[in-house]
């Protein structure tokens, strides 16, 4: 069974010579902001990749930190400590972000979160293939 986390290789092709940049802020201190780069050429496998960049993202939510990954690959010969538009290799992924109105300081409850998915399937079934994560 997958983590919640490890949800995202269902969607993020990686391979030998994946290039991962998490971001990360901090929920109560939006200027404290973490960025790691992970390349699955610096590991032993691709399993041992994934796990990695999984621990890295599960230890900062820990923290309090609110996680983000680049939807789209990053140039292998990237170098460098954050990703920007030109070091994308190519687009293959659009996030269209649903949230709620009101206070998101805390996580959405059951019901609300029920309400994104109905209301984002209908509107994002024509883009062929839809992924609706659980986001808390």
């Amino acid at each position: 069974m997958l983590t919640e986390v490890g949800k995202m290789w269902t969607i993020f092709p990686c391979g030998s010579s994946a290039v991962i940049e998490i971001r990360a802020f901090h929920h109560s201190d939006k200027s404290n902001v973490k960025r790691r780069i992970f390349r699955a050429a610096d590991t032993s496998s691709v399993d041992n990749f994934k796990k990695r960049v999984e621990e890295y993202a599960l230890t900062l939510n820990d923290q309090g930190y609110n996680i983000y990954i680049t939807l789209n690959p990053i140039k292998s010969e990237f170098i460098g400590q954050s990703a920007k538009d030109k070091d994308i290799e190519y687009r293959d992924l659009l996030l269209i972000d649903i949230d709620r109105a009101g206070d998101t300081r805390n996580p959405a409850t059951e019901a609300e979160l029920a309400w994104g998915r109905s209301a984002a399937t209908p509107d994002l079934s024509w883009l062929g293939r839809t992924y609706l994560g659980d986001v808390r």
